[in-house]
């Protein structure tokens, strides 16, 4: 079987000690255990001296027992999930293949990570993987019919506006080649929850293919996501990012 590609994992998380503790160990292990020349890397993002004090015993352990797999960031204000994300993407050394991330709620489990992870390829043109949250034969996704609903709405919006296709945009586990976000990072703003929208427009814009990968997924309580409060915000974005995308186009032509 030939080399799986390398890979830098970001874990971006706010205030998340709790369930850090039961969620990051077990996928330090795993990545060790199937692509032992990857890396993990948490990025606190500004969470507080509080939460840093509860961080660091789990912290340490992980360095000292995976020196080469495991890496830690801390952020000294708050950037949002995006700006975490592309913190440890270039903060990394060179010779990771893919750059990806998965939120830190828990809501995959290890194995489903490195499962994802083993589709990587060195092919050419290498695409990138996004985690695709859908109700099929021989998959879990357990979430409120609410929370469904409401996921259904606005990711149906967002293949509209950005005419992508992609069944499930805000899945909070995606790869992408380091190529690629070679090509794309100076488009990159990180704006938080709408991030995974921005990295969807580059991605496209750039021309690189995308693959969804249906993934087992559940609901862990505790989201920092309100739809009042953050809704309107990502719906405008994924307008915004849709005209991006048309411009680039123009001024291509």
């Amino acid at each position: 079987m030939s080399r799986r590609p390398a890979f830098l994992l970001a874990v971006p998380a706010y205030r998340e000690g709790k369930r850090l503790e039961k969620f990051l160990p077990g996928l330090v292990r795993m990545v060790v255990k199937t692509n032992p020349k990857s890396r993990v890397i948490l990025v606190d993002d500004g969470s507080g001296p509080a939460q840093n004090a509860l961080l660091r015993p789990l912290v340490r352990k992980l360095q000292n027992g995976f020196p080469r797999n495991f890496g830690f960031l801390a952020l000294p204000k708050n950037r949002g999930k995006g700006g975490a994300i592309l913190a440890a993407w270039k903060s990394s050394p060179t010779g990771f293949e893919y750059l990806g991330f998965v939120d830190a709620d828990g809501a995959f489990d290890p194995a489903e990570v490195a499962r994802v992870a083993a589709q990587l390829n060195h092919g050419s043109p290498q695409p990138a993987l996004f985690a695709s949250r859908v109700k099929m034969m021989g998959f879990s996704v357990k979430r409120s019919p609410v929370r469904h609903y409401l996921g259904r709405i606005f990711a149906t919006w967002v293949g509209m506006v950005l005419e992508s296709g992609v069944y499930d945009s805000q899945c909070g586990l995606k790869f992408i080649p380091s190529g690629a976000f070679a090509r794309i990072s100076p488009h990159l703003k990180g704006r938080g929850f709408s991030f995974d929208i921005e990295l969807l427009g580059a991605l496209l814009s750039a021309g690189c293919p995308i693959r969804e990968i249906p993934v087992n997924w559940r609901d862990v309580p505790g989201s920092k996501v309100r739809f009042w409060r953050d809704g309107v915000g990502l719906f405008w974005n994924a307008l915004r990012e849709g005209w991006r995308i048309r411009k680039r186009e123009r001024q291509r032509r």
